[in-house]
């Protein structure tokens, strides 16, 4: 995660799995959901691996003007 709590794909995935932390900063969106091993093991072959390089938010720009 951003702020580096979890150190695999698997911890984060058992973070969202089991409902996130309760507290005020939690979205209301945020409910467990049921996954099992198999649909587990194909996420990360799912993703692409680029995305997890931290590479690429630098060319990232700010619109012009938000809405």
């Amino acid at each position: 995660m951003h702020d580096r709590r979890f150190a695999t794909l698997d911890e984060v995935l058992e973070f969202y799995r089991k409902g996130g932390q309760p507290g005020p900063q939690l979205d209301s969106r945020i409910a467990p959901f049921f996954l099992d091993a198999p649909a587990k093991a194909d996420l990360p072959r799912a993703l692409p691996s680029s995305r997890f390089s931290g590479e690429g938010w630098q060319q990232i720009q700010a619109p012009p003007r938000l809405p």
